[in-house]
């Protein structure tokens, strides 16, 4: 599923305009109206999308990896399914962060 991010932009616009509208609901039509108006304002609410271009994570060894290179117990074989295959490889600072709380904090990879 691809994520459209102008459809998610328009829709947290819409859903908070409604809201905003239905919590404060000016008895004053002329109050009201001005209120309303404002929220129509283009970028009064928020601005966007925003979207970041950022360079992926490098990757580091697998659960199956770790456990042949014995930083890891073969018991940790049981926490892998399809949402945690054993040979997909962990993003690198995954790795490290294992490799920290195994080894202690002066474990330096790569």
């Amino acid at each position: 599923m691809r994520l459209d991010a102008l459809k998610v932009y328009r829709r947290i616009n819409e859903d908070y305009t409604r809201y905003l509208k239905t919590i404060y609901y000016f008895r004053d039509s002329e109050l009201r109206s001005q209120f309303w108006k404002a929220l129509a304002a283009p970028d009064f609410l928020i601005r966007g999308p925003i979207l970041e271009a950022t360079l992926p994570f490098r990757l580091g060894r697998s659960i199956h990896q770790m456990i042949q290179d014995g930083g890891l117990h073969p018991g940790f074989r049981l926490l892998c399914s399809n949402a945690l295959p054993l040979e997909r490889p962990l993003w690198l600072h995954q790795d490290k962060a294992i490799q920290k709380i195994v080894v202690g904090p002066s474990y330096s990879r790569g």
